[in-house]
């Protein structure tokens, strides 16, 4: 049916008037509830100089309500939809006009023919069709809505743009703040520059982090320009007992601008805000850092002794004075709890950097603990939770690579924390090299010439054994002696022994001693040499021996029962005496 033409063009154009004016009140709405509560965030963090936190907390908070403001006052109007039959139903009801326009709006379906008389349905589509033309055309929304949700929007957008007209560096600061950044607002007195502890303060970082050794005064040093007040103050607030103290900033006399205060020792982290004239800054966040641990260890190579042995170098920790052999190999070691800044070793006039090394030394074995962890090798964590740090010398001073006198060793260690550095003493002392010592003894005092005797020999020496040797003299009358015959009983293999218990057969047909001969023989030990030099060697004292033949061997032992008898007679007298007899 077409005769209703004119009557849809009428609802379509109400309908995009009343859609339009839809939209003008709820985007109104929106640009209201945004300017205001742009404005109440700036006036709320200009005036109270929110910090990182309480800036967040604001902002969530407004989004929040400028949420539950678009959903109460501006999507109802934005999402609303109207279909032509509630047009109809509200223009008839805006006229006075009887059901006739929803009905012919409902005659002119497909599926209307079934429902009565199609003559009926006719004659109401014709009539609506004749009176569409001179209906009004009328939205039904109030103006004065409009109008209000207009005027509120403009005065909001107003005062929003004239804020940013006249406080134009405020605004750009605010929107700043908006993303959490530490900028401030412009005032009378500026901030420059922010030193604590002679590190200078990132005032563009939220909060912004300083790390002071622990133990020692923190110094604050703030420079500022504009208006120079008289005086400030640095508000602290301890993290864990929360406790808040006010120190005061002094000007320096010397530099106009600058403000100093000392913070004397303190045990905990706290916070503390800035604050001079009109201007501030913070919170910064003082974190106070205990200095680190460090350990020394040293590894210990025994010097060659020229026996070919392998001698792996030993590990020595947690000794501040150290004996090594002479001429001993000594590499030092830092352990540390974290990384350090710089290492250094004074000896003397000369000063060695130390250099961080990728593992421990091999040296350290599992049964080394210190007091960084319950294992000092690579991969275990000390008390800290992390693994310690090593660190060593390379290359190795020429005195520590062949240490033959005493040697003074300052460790001077500082950490990447500004930490004042501090300093560790050391002394090596080379262990003098002792000579060897050697017993030997004899069981018989009586030889034959061709008798082969034991001798029983002990010897001993800190760096190594490597021989022992005897040799054999005839005592003549006069009381001079004369070599006869020297052996060599024992050479050391390449594992360089330094101790010895051993029984020898001395060969004495090779002395060509006779019946009558007295003989003295000497067991002489000699040392291991260090660096191709020759070892020092020690005699023992002498073991005299008297040739005889079978007979005289006979005779001392008639003799020795005799001796035996006697003092056996001896004793049984004695104990007689003791039983009382007369």
């Amino acid at each position: 049916m077409n005769e209703l033409g004119p009557l849809h063009v009428l609802l379509r154009r109400i309908g995009r008037r009343r859609r339009m004016l839809r939209w003008l009140i709820g985007l109104s709405g929106m640009v209201a509830a945004v300017c205001v509560t742009w404005l109440g965030l700036f006036a709320l963090d200009w005036g109270l100089q929110l910090g990182g936190v309480e800036r967040a907390v604001a902002i969530i908070s407004a989004a929040v309500a400028l949420g539950w403001a678009g959903r109460r006052f501006v999507l109802p109007w934005l999402l609303a939809q109207e279909t032509e039959l509630q047009l109809a139903l509200l223009l008839q009801r805006r006229e006075g006009i009887d059901t006739d326009l929803a009905a012919a709006l409902q005659f002119e379906a497909a599926e209307s023919r079934r429902w009565g008389s199609p003559e009926l349905q006719a004659t109401v589509v014709r009539r609506v069709a004749s009176i569409a033309p001179s209906l009004p055309l009328r939205d039904d929304i109030p103006r004065r809505l409009v109008r209000r949700r207009a005027c509120v929007a403009g005065l909001a957008l107003a005062c929003a743009a004239a804020v940013a007209l006249v406080f134009p560096q405020h605004a750009r600061v605010f929107l700043d703040r908006l993303l959490l950044r530490s900028a401030s607002y412009p005032t009378a007195t500026r901030i420059d520059a922010v030193r604590i502890a002679g590190r200078p303060v990132r005032l563009d970082r939220s909060p912004a982090e300083v790390r002071c050794p622990l133990g020692t005064a923190v110094d604050f040093r703030v420079t500022v320009s504009g208006r120079i007040p008289q005086e400030g103050w640095v508000q602290l607030l301890t993290v864990e007992s929360r406790q808040s103290s006010r120190l005061p900033l002094q000007p320096e006399g010397t530099t106009p601008g600058e403000f100093v205060a000392s913070l004397p020792p303190v045990i905990g982290d706290c916070d503390c805000r800035i604050r001079i004239g009109d201007a501030s800054a913070g919170p910064i966040a003082l974190r106070l850092i205990p200095p680190p641990q460090v350990e020394l260890g040293f590894e210990i190579r025994e010097p060659d002794y020229g026996d070919g042995a392998d001698r792996p170098p030993r590990w020595q920790q947690g000794i501040l004075q150290l004996a090594v052999p002479e001429g001993a190999w000594v590499k030092p070691w830092l352990m540390a709890d974290r990384p350090l800044r710089r290492a250094l070793l004074r000896l003397g006039d000369d000063v060695l950097a130390f250099q961080q090394a990728a593992a421990p030394p091999a040296s350290v074995t599992a049964d080394r603990t210190g007091s960084l962890g319950n294992d000092v090798r690579a991969g275990q964590e000390n008390r800290a939770g992390t693994p310690p740090y090593f660190w060593t010398l390379e290359p190795l001073g020429t005195v520590l690579a062949d240490v033959t006198e005493s040697v003074r060793l300052e460790f001077v260690v500082e950490d990447r924390d500004a930490s004042p550095p501090f300093r560790l003493q050391a002394v090596l002392r080379p262990r003098p090299d002792q000579p060897p010592r050697i017993l030997a003894e004899s069981r018989v005092s009586l030889v034959l010439p061709q008798a082969r005797p034991t001798i029983f020999c002990r010897a001993s020496d800190d760096r190594g054994l490597l021989r022992i040797d005897a040799r054999a003299e005839r005592v003549r009358a006069d009381g001079t002696a004369e070599t006869l015959h020297a052996w060599t009983l024992w050479n050391a293999d390449r594992r360089g022994r330094r101790e010895l218990e051993e029984r020898f057969p001395l060969d004495l047909s090779a002395t060509g001693a006779a019946k009558g001969d007295r003989l003295r023989v000497y067991l002489t030990v000699v040392e291991q040499g260090r660096g191709g030099l020759p070892g020092r060697s020690m005699e023992s004292t002498p073991i005299t021996l008297d040739v005889t033949d079978e007979h005289g061997i006979l005779a001392a032992m008639a003799e020795l029962d005799r001796k035996s008898a006697d003092q056996l007679r001896e004793m049984i007298d004695r104990q007689l005496e003791v039983g009382g007899s007369p």
